[in-house]
């Protein structure tokens, strides 16, 4: 008896002791289908913006318009990029897509006075301002859709008067080297860091070029030129 009932308590306090150390689980609270979140938004909710025209306007010819002037007196071909430099002043690439008057650098100043910047071109393909001085620009000359091609890297000062760097109709194909022996095929985009390197999207070449300004010279930064031979042999570029 004294057995059983030592058995018996003692049941009784393992019981105990499980049931006070559970944890009670609580039950998750059911969530009305028709009662969204309150911080919830529509799936297609967009933010509250305003899109106003600042220059250029819509024009009944099909080539656009070439025309300097103030807000939407000034007409466009084609404008492409933008960059802005730090007195807040625009570039904007006129590439003039079905003519041959426009492939120039447009600038609008903060009070909406656009005027051309630089022209002399052949095809414009990107531009980016120093981050050093905030003003001088560099821009791509690809000619992609015209011959003869030029594929020319090009600073612009702040008056618009151009300097070749390196590149050229002469100098089209893919070698690394001196910024006068340098070739590129196609360059299509370009962007400067803060040390005042430039790196080139040279597209011919499926290549990112680096051309450092203070040594004055051009490599390879990543992706190699297609070798046709090389590529269907198989074979790996390293």
């Amino acid at each position: 008896m004294k057995i059983k009932s030592l058995i018996s308590n003692t049941g009784v306090i393992l019981l105990l002791s499980i049931l006070t150390a559970c944890p009670k689980v609580e039950p998750e609270p059911t969530l009305d289908p028709k009662q969204a979140p309150v911080d919830s938004a529509p799936i297609n909710a967009y933010p509250t913006v305003t899109v106003s025209t600042v220059a250029g306007r819509n024009s009944q010819n099909i080539n656009g318009g070439f025309v300097d002037g103030k807000g939407q007196d000034a007409q466009f071909k084609y404008p492409g990029q933008i960059a802005i430099d730090k007195f807040d002043n625009l570039y904007i690439i006129d590439q003039g897509m079905f003519s041959d008057d426009a492939k120039v650098i447009r600038k609008m100043d903060p009070a909406g006075n656009v005027t051309t910047f630089a022209s002399g071109f052949t095809s414009v393909a990107d531009i980016c301002i120093d981050p050093r001085d905030g003003t001088t620009l560099y821009a791509v000359d690809d000619a992609y859709y015209w011959s003869p091609r030029v594929c020319a890297i090009y600073r612009i000062d702040a008056s618009g008067q151009k300097t070749k760097i390196t590149g050229g109709p002469d100098r089209i194909g893919y070698k690394d080297g001196s910024l006068a022996e340098a070739m590129f095929k196609l360059p299509s985009g370009i962007a400067m860091d803060k040390a005042g390197n430039l790196y080139v999207a040279d597209a011919g070449n499926y290549c990112v070029r680096k051309i450092n300004l203070t040594t004055g010279i051009v490599s390879t930064l990543a992706g190699h030129p297609f070798d046709i031979n090389t590529q269907y042999s198989g074979n790996l570029l390293n």
